[in-house]
């Protein structure tokens, strides 16, 4: 629907009650899902001419979903800025979170550091420059260096298309993508959550899907999981360019963004609940890089805390043990790195002892790295699938490229291409007993991690993955009744979160080209 109608401007922007900022642009919402703010001042052969931020900008008509009339930020900016009184650094830091609210992170660091020069503590617009108070001073806080804070990637319109092509994403990824959105989407609750072992309640009766979440380890018991499954759709929605006001899923991102904050409230009770709470924060600090939403950033103010409560002492995280370990900690660190891409200030010195716990992890020999500390004396061998969390983790910390033996680490987690196949053989175990055990490269967890390692690496070992991980999901992907557009929750760990949980994860490998930046 296309007009200038103020009116719906306004009832659309009170009814999103999370967006707490008002609306000062024109807001043109496309149909692939791109939001622009701007100034429209003229059409001409079925084009909108915006002025944004950065210049003019010519948009088809027929790509305009929706049209909002509003006032450009930036000159609501300058009109707030020549108002201040010289010595208001008060009113000139809550005017650069203005700014930085609108993406205007240029005007939005001067003003900070001009409140900061006039009184030196003005913690608002020291906490947007990304320094923390310690003590009696101020210190810097953790800098990824992807850039400006709020930092993701080209998720909308021709620049979605174009790292598309780039990331070697092929025509039936797409389609594979567009099929699993689909499918979490018709298996979301009223509330807002993705049920993991309950989803099947939104199948027929005659043909309800089968792969239910469990325990930690699959064991069959009701799942604790939801959270993460949660979490994991969220991100796949928003990855493909739809956020809380646009795009195709953007009811669904808008019910699941309310319940994942809800679920962070408190934080995570024990350790068992750190892989929870890693996935929460995880979307909803993509949330907050794409809207800027106040009270997203307050939500992960208080989550971050709360997740750091149970660093160990070597620097990991672990959901049993005394001593962190990979996968807990690279979930974990992972989340952190994402907040820290969103502007939240963590302290360098906690973020520092993750990378000494990973590098200390890491087994030269081969590149691969151990479960935790002493764990060979329990029968764990370094592998593959640790690595994959170790280096991940390091990506999203901004600290990839200085990672010990970096060439051996990629070579030891990609020198065994994803395939969809899965079999069995039987073994003995150290105690005698004969049992069934899995044999193949058939590990989504595993996959997932080594993707996002490699798409920050990049290379000819990202083309080569990417090639061989787009047949794999391909091949594995469901075509069939109510089950049509999910993975079945097959492999290692697969069945913790169940269907849901592994369905998320291949979406979201399959849109790694566009999901961050990349070199």
């Amino acid at each position: 629907m296309l007009g200038n109608q103020r009116s719906l401007a306004t009832a659309v922007w009170l009814a999103l009650v999370l967006l707490a900022a008002p609306v000062l642009a024109d807001e043109i919402r496309l149909k692939d899902g791109e939001v622009i703010h701007g100034a429209v001042y003229g059409r001409t052969k079925g084009r909108l001419v915006v002025e944004t931020a950065t210049g003019a900008r010519q948009v088809r008509l027929a790509d305009v979903e929706e049209h909002l009339e509003g006032e450009a930020p930036h000159r609501e900016l300058a009109r707030r800025e020549a108002a201040l009184a010289a010595e208001n650094t008060e009113g000139r830091a809550e005017l650069a979170w203005f700014a930085w609210r609108y993406r205007l992170d240029e005007a939005a660091r001067r003003l900070a550091r001009a409140a900061v020069a006039i009184d030196p503590d003005q913690a608002p617009a020291r906490e947007l420059l990304g320094e923390r108070r310690e003590g009696a001073g101020w210190v810097r806080g953790w800098a990824p260096p992807w850039g400006a804070a709020g930092s993701f990637g080209p998720r909308w319109g021709e620049a979605r298309r174009r790292a598309w092509g780039q990331g070697r994403g092929n025509a039936a990824a797409k389609r594979a993508v567009e099929a699993g959105l689909r499918w979490l989407a018709a298996h979301q609750d009223e509330d807002g959550k993705l049920d993991a072992d309950g989803f099947p309640r939104h199948d027929p009766p005659e043909d309800r899907c089968d792969g239910i979440g469990g325990g930690h380890h699959g064991e069959p018991q009701p799942c604790a999981f939801d959270p993460v499954t949660t979490g994991v759709a969220l991100l796949a929605w928003m990855s493909a360019g739809s956020t809380p006001i646009s795009g195709p899923y953007r009811k669904h991102v808008d019910r699941a963004l309310r319940w994942c904050v809800q679920a962070m409230e408190g934080g995570p009770a024990t350790a068992y609940d750190l892989w929870n709470h890693a996935f929460l924060t995880q979307a909803v600090a993509d949330a907050y890089l794409v809207t800027r939403d106040p009270a997203l950033r307050q939500a992960l103010e208080r989550e971050v805390p709360a997740l750091l409560r149970h660093q160990r002492e070597d620097g990991g995280f672990s959901y049993y043990l005394e001593v962190g370990d990979v996968p807990t900690t690279a979930a974990v660190a992972t989340a952190l790195g994402l907040a820290a891409q969103a502007g939240i200030v963590i302290e360098a010195g906690r973020m520092a002892e993750i990378l000494t716990f990973l590098d200390a992890r890491l087994e030269r020999e081969t590149g691969r790295s151990e479960y935790h500390e002493g764990a060979e004396h329990k029968g764990y061998t370094p592998t593959r699938a640790n690595a994959a969390g170790a280096l991940a983790a390091r990506a999203f910390l901004g600290r990839l490229a200085d990672a010990p033996l970096l060439d051996a680490q990629v070579k030891a987690i990609s020198d065994r291409p994803p395939r969809w196949s899965i079999s069995f053989k039987v073994v003995k175990a150290s105690d005698g007993r004969e049992v069934r055990a899995q044999i193949g490269n058939l590990y989504p967890y595993q996959w997932y991690y080594t993707t996002l390692a490699l798409a920050c690496h990049g290379g000819a070992s990202w083309s080569g993955w990417f090639e061989a991980l787009q047949a794999a999901l391909a091949k594995g992907q469901r075509r069939d009744g109510s089950a049509r557009g999910s993975w079945d929750p097959l492999g290692q760990y697969s069945s913790s979160a169940g269907r849901v949980f592994i369905t998320g994860i291949c979406v979201l490998m399959l849109e790694a080209p566009c999901r961050y930046p990349r070199p």
